[in-house]
């Protein structure tokens, strides 16, 4: 959490970062909590830290247009490739070594979950 607070990530994934929030402030519609919250084109991903276990909580979210229903295929194969690239680089941005425990991210869309 601190290496990210201080040096919030300008990209993730290829994505230019457009805002960085320290919840620990609170919002216009939060209260304050420990938290991150970044804004990519595209992408959102908050961390905060487990409140049971030492280890963080991150949560990864990607918007990718869908103009008609044949291009729902196209789409979930790039939303998961942008999932897998953010879960690839998050770790190093936030000073965690390469090997870092990394083992799911969940979303809810229906089949586009990383394991």
């Amino acid at each position: 959490m601190e290496q990210l607070r201080k040096q919030p990530p300008t990209s993730l994934a290829g994505l230019t970062a457009t805002l960085a929030e320290d919840l620990t402030r609170g919002t216009d519609t939060l209260p304050p909590t420990e938290g991150l919250r970044y804004t990519f084109e595209g992408a959102r991903v908050i961390v905060r830290p487990s409140g049971t276990e030492p280890k963080l909580k991150c949560y990864l979210e990607v918007v990718v247009p869908v103009p008609t229903h044949a291009d729902l295929p196209s789409a979930r194969t790039k939303a998961n490739g942008l999932l897998t690239a953010i879960k690839r680089d998050l770790p190093t941005a936030a000073g965690i070594w390469q090997g870092a425990d990394v083992r799911k991210v969940n979303c809810s869309c229906p089949k586009g979950h990383i394991e």
